[in-house]
């Protein structure tokens, strides 16, 4: 299919060719002086073609071998040796004209001599410009202004030499046909340059934003077809100010037919993928290194070779072209109809500078405009197909930036691009999560796939729900329409809808219980996922996309935890999380503005009821929140490895305020709770050590530390190392919360224990009979280890007494005292 319309193009083409040459051909030798006229008087003339270079203007008319140039001026094109034209013509009219002679423009010298009536009138002598005609704005060096007369019969003695096409046209016009066509083609020129130089510009800043290579090729094939048709118009002498000399504007002239091929080429390479096709890889780069070839022996070998080679190299550019579409073609792969398109944009107009350039077509017809149209024509034709590309891989980008890779849903760049839309606007909105709880295991059953589909359906029937029962949103401007369904990851949709109360939410909740039934149906399988629903109401008094999302995340996070299906935030939603943030974020100053302080909790002898020991108690006054409890903070900073810091800090006010107690109670015990972090902690025992050295003798040999036996201790030996490190230095050491943590009586076996602490929870329930065997065991374990044992939590008359028939050391709680500062302390015992 491809070989056929390739050879009806091409008989099209020929054809056309035919048809032109005949209609060029008629004889036009008689002049009408008294009418417009612009003649071509080249096809009624005679050629003698001076092989030895011998001949002059006085013996060329007497030499022999003269013959009738009909068709043959097409074996004249670049000739290295002075070719010969004797061209006659007859004048009719009633007065007399000056007329333009104007020959090929790349034409390098023209010799004129003129006969009338056999007599002879002048000679002109070209190469530069010589005899312009006044008046003449253009640049075209060979123009001869002729003096006319009626009813005469005139006769030009033409030679010319060089290395350009040397035939084409010799044409003849009245000055103003000349002035307005010189004119007419300056303009031309003009306008397409800067067109061509836009474009070029243009496309290189689209290279260099982009980085598309196909951009630069055009750039670069854009300047080098402009370099071209300069010295093609004859505008390429001026701008070198060569005046005859021909030798830099033809390495210019090969030098930008190289680079601008060169870019064709490497168009092809960027547009129409090859690389699998080794054969045409490495055909285009067999080209292109014959290019950089041809650039390199351009200053040592004459034009004509030049461009022979070049024009070799092109066809077999267009004959690997042409070979690999039909490849192509019979493959049936798509790009074969991008690789035509490329053909067919590039293969006429480089035909067409070729053919002229060698002098095989009229420079008349087709260099004037034909060529530069169809350059223009290819310019613009390919930047819309780049163009088209760069939006395609825009799309693709976008595609791939706010759509989830999986099922090609808007993901959370879409929504949040959606909600400043939204906001922008001014539009009241609300956003609502949708997890699907049970989609995991549904992946893990019927595999990613089913998963994907399944989304797929669910959010196209959610967009088709939301808009006919009112929830969607409307555009925010005509014809834009705002998206209902997005994945937020983590199994999760987000509806972007109208704004919601809890009536509203509900019925939002039965719809999607409807379409997650009705997709039960339609699968014929059990999916086992259910939606659970969090909604948040923007408010358009600020706070942003991130505030809105932010916050309906939040409700959801709760309403999966707290096991609800629906919930619409309000400010008390989140207000536990929000607060430990704060209280995170405010430790640090917190302690530096001495916003912690103690409190003393008293611990009473049962045999003696006098006070033996106090309990160090931390409590955080915070500026926002108020007296904040160890409950409320401790395992907060716990989770987040931020208790040492506050563990030194009650450890150093403990060592600074014990002297004061021992003074007023000498056999005091005073004990504090370090966490099993801090146990953990390399800097705690060089930090203890400082704050030893500026403490009273003996004082750590009245203090018991505590630790809190609730925590999970991961490395066992080193917490037994710190312990045993502490009672060196003469600190006992207690366990708190005895019987409620992970290993309980496993610790008596390997840490060292001066002291337990019964568990509250037993003192709680001490009046039952299963507590009691538990705290009988505990005891009496004590006694057998010599370990003191303390019950805490004594909040009756009842416990008390229970705990002091049952021999414990030590009471704590409530009932004996409650937790007071120093003063009180002082004072109260």
């Amino acid at each position: 299919m491809a070989i056929k319309i390739i050879k009806r193009s091409l008989w099209l083409i020929l054809l056309w060719w035919c048809a032109t040459s005949v209609v060029f051909a008629q004889d036009k030798t008689v002049v009408d002086l008294d009418s417009v006229f612009s003649l071509n008087l080249l096809y009624e003339s005679r050629y003698l073609l001076d092989e030895g270079a011998g001949l002059n203007m006085d013996t060329a008319l007497n030499a022999s071998g003269w013959q009738v140039l009909k068709g043959g001026q097409l074996r004249f094109g670049m000739e290295k040796n002075p070719l010969w034209l004797d061209i006659s013509f007859r004048t009719a009219g009633s007065s007399s004209k000056e007329a333009v002679l104007a020959f090929n423009r790349v034409i390098d010298f023209v010799d004129v001599r003129l006969f009338r009536d056999h007599l002879r009138l002048g000679d002109w002598q070209q190469g530069a410009f010589l005899s312009r005609p006044a008046g003449v704005t253009g640049t075209n060096k060979n123009v001869f202004v002729l003096p006319l007369q009626p009813d005469h019969g005139y006769r030009l003695l033409i030679r010319v030499q060089g290395n350009n096409a040397i035939t084409g046209s010799v044409r003849l016009l009245d000055k103003n046909t000349y002035l307005s066509k010189d004119e007419t083609t300056l303009f031309l020129f003009i306008a397409c340059a800067v067109m061509i130089v836009a474009i070029a510009f243009y496309n290189t800043a689209i290279y260099l934003s982009s980085g598309v290579k196909a951009f630069l090729y055009h750039a670069i094939y854009g300047v080098g077809i402009l370099l071209m048709q300069a010295s093609q118009y004859g505008y390429l002498d001026v701008l070198l100010q060569q005046r005859g000399e021909a030798y830099g504007k033809e390495i210019l002239i090969v030098f930008s037919s190289c680079a601008a091929y060169s870019a064709v080429l490497g168009l092809f390479y960027s547009v129409v993928p090859h690389k699998e096709h080794l054969v045409f890889y490495r055909g285009l780069q067999v080209i292109l290194l014959g290019n950089i070839l041809i650039t390199l022996l351009a200053p040592f070998i004459d034009f004509h070779t030049s461009l022979i080679l070049f024009a070799l190299n092109v066809w077999l550019g267009l004959l690997l072209g042409v070979a690999h579409a039909s490849y192509l073609a019979c493959k049936k792969d798509s790009r074969f109809w991008m690789l035509v398109f490329m053909l067919l944009v590039f293969a006429p107009s480089s035909s067409l500078l070729l053919l002229n350039r060698f002098g095989l077509i009229d420079d008349s017809f087709w260099a004037e405009y034909w060529i530069l149209i169809s350059v223009m024509g290819e310019m613009l034709l390919l930047s819309g197909v780049l163009f088209a590309r760069i939006h395609r891989m825009r799309m693709m980008f976008r595609r791939a930036r706010y759509h989830d890779p999986r099922n090609n849903l808007p993901n959370i760049i879409a929504l949040q691009e959606h909600l400043q839309r939204v906001e922008d606007a001014r539009l009241a909105h609300a956003l609502s999560y949708c997890w699907i709880a049970g989609l995991e295991k549904m992946e893990i059953a019927r595999g990613a796939e089913f998963r994907n589909q399944y989304l797929i359906r669910l959010a196209g029937a959610l967009e088709v729900q939301l808009q006919q029962e009112s929830f969607a949103l409307k555009p925010v401007r005509r014809k834009q329409c705002v998206a209902s369904i997005f994945y937020c990851e983590n199994n999760t949709l987000g509806l972007l809808t109208q704004p919601l109360d809890s009536d509203e939410q509900s019925r939002l909740q039965q719809l999607l219980n409807q379409q997650f039934d009705l997709l039960k149906l339609q699968s014929g399988y059990n999916l086992g996922v259910s939606p659970v629903l969090a909604s948040n109401n923007a408010t358009l008094s600020g706070g942003g996309t991130e505030l809105v999302i932010h916050n309906t995340n939040v409700a959801l996070s709760q309403c999966i935890r707290s096991g609800k299906n629906l919930l619409l935030y309000n400010d008390d939603v989140g207000y536990n999380e929000r607060r430990q943030i704060i209280l995170l974020q405010d430790f640090e100053a917190a302690l530096a503005q001495n916003q912690f302080y103690l409190q003393w909790q008293p611990q009473l002898d049962p045999a003696s009821q006098r006070l033996s020991g106090l309990e160090a108690l931390v409590r955080w006054r915070h500026p926002v929140y108020g007296e904040l409890a160890p409950a409320r903070f401790i395992p907060l900073l716990e989770q987040n490895s931020m208790i040492t810091g506050l563990s030194l800090w009650v450890m150093q006010q403990v060592l600074r305020l014990a002297p004061t107690f021992l003074e007023r109670f000498p056999q005091l015990d005073i004990s504090f709770n370090l966490s099993v972090y801090d146990l953990m902690c390399p800097r705690l025992l060089v930090a203890l050590d400082e704050m030893l050295l500026n403490t009273p003798d003996g004082v750590a040999s009245r203090i018991i530390i505590e630790v809190t036996e609730s925590v999970q201790m991961e490395d066992n030996v080193r917490v037994r190392q710190t312990m045993e490190a502490l009672q060196e230095r003469g600190f006992r050491i207690s366990i708190d919360d005895f019987g409620a943590g992970y290993a309980s009586f496993g610790y008596l076996q390997t840490l060292p224990v001066n002291e337990l602490k019964i568990d509250k929870r037993y003192t709680n329930t001490c009046h039952e009979a299963n507590s009691q065997a538990i705290i009988h065991s505990i005891i009496e374990l004590g006694k057998c280890l010599n370990i003191r044992i303390v019950a805490e939590g004594i909040e009756d008359q009842l416990q008390q007494e229970l705990f002091t028939g049952w021999g414990v050391h030590r009471l704590q709680g409530w009932r004996v005292g409650k937790p007071a500062m120093q003063d009180e302390i002082l004072a109260s015992f």
